[in-house]
């Protein structure tokens, strides 16, 4: 029992690590009948608060299945076939899956799922009959990003470029922010945020990936790499050690600026992308619905946040050539971005840079760790402050325990139950109570 117990437990674990890391909300991948993702066709699925959902057919049309093809890299998106799962031939989701987007009303312009008029995000009427799949169709001289756990629809990864049936790589030598420019351009991002090697920023391929562009010199006005100036397609002298990777950047899309400069952290400056540019966020009228409705759209669930003057809270102010995109915000707590937010008209502001927001959002999937003394003597204590405890890493670990627990129970209690072997109250409320938040469920009262 022992044995299988742990076995049982790794494999869940070791799927469940694998699953959402470097992920951003809106996030979308193809599942296949197999489960496998990174196929041009099968299962729609959209990342949001720490776990992958569905998409329900209401009114999908062809421009919400344009929009979806074009952000996983299939600019040859004209004539994709989309419809119900069943009718295209693969799976449903399992029951336990949410399905986070419907009513998509997408004008068939946008750059990215999210951006796309639907109900709010998780608001649906749908079965799992229901959800979306498509066939995408992939034209020479289209780019997509790869994520290290090798899924496509994300907006960060190895670039790669499609050529006579096959995907390859594009190789770093003379590659500068012109040519990442060109390829955010043509993935439909107004710009990027950082490139380099694959070693900093993505996984290098197989060997037996060929690369197909090198010395690119594109001069930034291009729609698509393929128009640069470059060595002849498939004439290189490189290693997948030199494989390019990009982060792109959308308009509305956020970052927190830590104290050195860094960002991807949990706390730091607020900065805003628009027009090419990250800039700051006004703390004028800024309160707690505004925070979290940034920390949420970071990807942090949990609504325990700290928001203030970045002098408050220990953050530096940006330069004074920064721009302040956003003034005045006054966010209901609902939105999923800031950008949806009412406010002044972006870059009407009259603040200076002392007054730029800094917030410390909770760690992912809605767990911060706090010390302190008391009952706890002075350890670390992970404590639950909303969102859903089975999203992301984190979640999946308690989802193995809890797992463990119930086997090891169900062992103690195959003799005949009795008040004696039954597991204590404050077991089973605990379990019962983890069970709930995993779900995204609010607990009933507990009975015996």
């Amino acid at each position: 029992m022992a044995g299988s117990t742990s076995y049982f437990f790794l494999i869940i674990l070791g799927s469940c690590l694998s699953d959402t890391q470097g992920l951003n909300n809106g996030d979308l991948r193809l599942v296949g009948s197999s489960g496998r993702t990174g196929d041009i066709s099968g299962r729609l699925e959209f990342y949001y608060s720490g776990r992958w959902g569905t998409v329900c057919d209401d009114s999908f049309s062809l421009n919400d299945a344009r929009v979806a093809c074009r952000q996983l890299g299939y600019t040859g998106y004209t004539t994709p076939q989309y419809g119900r799962v069943g009718t295209l031939g693969f799976s449903r989701a399992s029951s336990f899956t949410r399905t986070w987007l419907d009513e998509l009303d997408c004008r068939g312009t946008e750059s990215r799922l999210i951006d796309c008029p639907a109900n709010s995000i998780g608001y649906e009427d749908c079965t799992h009959t229901q959800d979306v799949a498509l066939i995408c169709t992939a034209n020479e001289g289209d780019l997509r990003l790869v994520s290290s756990l090798g899924r496509t629809g994300v907006s960060s990864g190895r670039l790669e470029f499609y050529y006579n049936g096959q995907w390859g790589t594009v190789c770093n030598d003379r590659f500068d922010s012109n040519d990442a420019m060109v390829a955010c351009r043509q993935l439909g991002y107004e710009g990027y945020s950082n490139y380099g090697r694959v070693g900093t920023l993505g996984s290098q391929t197989s060997s037996s990936t060929p690369t197909w562009l090198d010395e690119l010199r594109c001069e930034g006005t291009e729609n698509r790499l393929i128009e640069c100036p470059a060595n002849r397609i498939g004439v290189e002298d490189c290693t997948h050690t030199q494989d390019v990777a990009l982060i792109c950047t959308a308009n509305g899309d956020l970052r927190l600026v830590g104290s050195l400069g860094r960002t991807g952290g949990s706390s730091g400056r607020l900065e805003f992308y628009y027009n090419g540019t990250w800039g700051t966020v006004c703390d004028d009228s800024f309160g707690s619905y505004d925070a979290r409705v940034a920390c949420r759209q970071l990807g942090y669930t949990g609504y325990t946040t700290q928001y203030g003057r970045v002098r408050t809270l220990g953050f530096s102010q940006a330069s004074s050539s920064t721009r302040t995109w956003l003034d005045n915000l006054r966010c209901s707590g609902t939105e999923s971005r800031l950008i949806d937010c009412p406010a002044n008209a972006i870059g009407v502001e009259d603040c200076t840079h002392t007054q730029d927001v800094a917030l410390i959002c909770t760690t992912r999937n809605g767990f911060t760790t706090t010390s302190g003394g008391g009952d706890n003597g002075g350890s670390n204590v992970i404590a639950y402050s909303g969102g859903s405890a089975g999203s992301g890493t984190f979640g999946c670990i308690v989802i193995c325990c809890c797992i463990c627990c119930y086997l090891y129970i169900k062992k103690s209690n195959s003799s005949p139950p009795s008040r004696q072997n039954s597991p204590p109250l404050s077991t089973r409320k605990s379990v019962k109570m983890i069970v709930f938040a995993i779900k995204g469920d609010s607990p009933p009262p507990y009975t015996s």
